[in-house]
């Protein structure tokens, strides 16, 4: 890997990028990918949990101010906010788009057609035929890109021309966000549509894309996917959310939450070190930070998890540890939830950081509840303008 170059295009060189897509569209079906292996036939039309059919569904493409400094740079980090998410947080602030009212919210494998991709991507324009053709042909000699059933991605499997369909869609996104200028593109809770992310890469680097690439996750990941995304990923942008498990099970139905997450970090920080690499400008090219959102009541845990960093990773990693929490969604009926954070509980974790000897810490200040705060109803701009 070639500082100053995303890590993927080494890859795409080599016939990796390929190898690894193929690899991990293997767990799509039944589905592998997050540490639930639900396993649910979702080229067949099931969905699991989080309600992910085969076909990408993305709420919102677009440059996004409202992340960490070293991330933003002069035009924004390039954002993709996928829909659906394999948590089911009771105060997720993206609940429009993650828990849509009326889900499915038990565990286990949901029967019949997820929405399709063609009912999200009217909201923000379909890619058109001759944006299209910016992008390489996928299909093989003598396919017929919509015969529905041919398997055009070079793995023996059969996609639909739905899935085609909204790799081409996902890929040319990439290509429009680095067109505005923005420093990185963002994956926004990214777990369950992987090996279309990758497949749409693999597109768009074909038609020019350069860009770092952001993966930025709840940590219940699964390893073997992480495994697979090691040289892909540029910058790792994991939230430490829980310590305790029966707190993650409550309150974003994620079992075995703590131990799970644990693993992802650690298989991030073996990837990619506590280093920044930063460019020319200041902007990260290269890197781990480790967010971490403080709940009222500490029902983050955050001393277990905070010491858990500086002891078995390293205080040189990166913290971001972040004041905006506010009661969204379901969160009123899980008290203490229903507050925000005070101003001593946020003063007590940043201290707790900086006694356990970390020094390389990005906080925020005590408004933020009101600046982060996503309409994804205005799909073209979710977020406030005014950063």
């Amino acid at each position: 890997m070639i500082i100053g170059e995303a890590s993927y295009l080494a890859l795409h060189q080599q016939g990796e990028l390929t190898k690894r897509a193929e690899g991990l569209r293997q767990l799509l079906s039944p589905c592998r990918l997050c540490p639930r292996r639900c396993g649910s036939l979702r080229l067949e039309g099931q969905v699991g949990l989080c309600r992910a059919s085969e076909q990408v569904e993305v709420s919102a493409v677009t440059p996004h101010f409202g992340e960490e400094p070293v991330l933003t740079g002069s035009g924004g980090v390039g954002n993709i906010f996928f829909t659906h998410c394999n948590l089911k947080c009771v105060y997720c602030q993206n609940y429009q788009i993650s828990q849509a009212p009326g889900e499915e919210t038990g565990k286990g494998v949901v029967t019949g057609k997820a929405p399709g991709v063609g009912e999200r991507t009217k909201a923000t324009g379909e890619v058109s035929r001759a944006g299209r053709e910016k992008l390489p042909e996928v299909t093989g000699p003598g396919q017929d890109h919509h015969d529905g059933q041919t398997s055009v991605l070079r793995a023996g499997i059969g996609v639909s021309c739905q899935y085609q369909d909204s790799v081409f869609s996902l890929a040319q996104g990439m290509l429009d966000l680095q067109l505005k200028g923005v420093s990185a593109i963002g994956l926004v809770s990214p777990t369950h549509y992987v090996p279309q992310i990758v497949d749409a890469l693999i597109l768009a680097v074909e038609g020019g894309l350069h860009l770092p690439l952001i993966y930025n996750t709840n940590a219940y990941d699964s390893l073997e996917v992480l495994r697979l995304l090691e040289g892909i990923v540029d910058i790792y942008l994991p939230d430490l959310k829980y310590a305790d498990n029966q707190v993650a099970n409550h309150l974003s139905a994620a079992s075995g939450y703590r131990e799970i997450s644990r693993q992802a970090i650690r298989e991030m920080y073996r990837q990619l070190g506590s280093y920044l690499w930063l460019d020319e400008t200041g902007t990260l090219e290269r890197g781990l930070i480790l967010r971490h959102l403080v709940l009222p009541g500490d029902l983050a845990g955050s001393r277990d998890s905070l010491r858990w960093v500086a002891e078995e990773l390293s205080p040189r990693v990166t913290l971001s540890i972040m004041s905006q929490y506010y009661p969204a969604y379901r969160a009123a009926q899980f008290p203490p939830l229903q507050r925000t954070v005070t101003p001593e509980e946020y003063r007590q974790v940043v201290r707790l950081a900086q006694d356990l000897g970390f020094r390389n810490i990005f906080t925020q200040e005590m408004s933020s509840p009101e600046s982060y705060r996503p309409d994804f109803a205005k799909r073209e701009r979710p977020f406030r303008e005014d950063w």
